[in-house]
């Protein structure tokens, strides 16, 4: 009996992390992908710092504003960093084998063309 009553407390518990983590993974997620940073760096400020719900609405409005302007200038670093990221996928390339080329290909073109999409949007949400 007693064993029972553990093993429901925790599953009890289990599904009440899973729910919020899956809640929090939404709030990350969700929204324009020219916040999506502040989005990542207010979850990480409000575990390390323990923010109240006053802190939070003021410090996403604070990071969502800022968002924007790394945004931009990511925007004007962009050729230096895609030959960073050309270098990098030809090392990494040289090191692999054919068939871990193939899928490093795949998830390149993967992480490309999600990139460009959220540039995309980024631009249609610019004033």
């Amino acid at each position: 009996m007693l064993a029972g009553t553990f093993v429901l407390g925790g599953a009890a518990g289990g599904s009440l992390v899973a729910l919020r983590v899956a809640r929090t993974v939404h709030e990350v997620i969700d929204g324009p992908a020219s916040t999506f940073d502040a989005r990542v760096r207010l979850l990480i400020y409000d575990r390390a710092l323990g923010l109240s719900a006053e802190q939070r609405v003021e410090a996403r409005a604070i990071l969502e504003r800022h968002s924007i302007e790394r945004f931009a200038l990511l925007g004007r670093m962009e050729p230096e960093l895609g030959r960073a990221r050309t270098a990098e996928r030809a090392e990494m390339r040289a090191l692999l084998t054919p068939a871990q080329q193939k899928e490093l290909d795949r998830l390149a073109a993967e992480v490309d063309a999600k990139v460009s999409a959220s540039k995309r949007e980024i631009r249609q949400e610019s004033p």
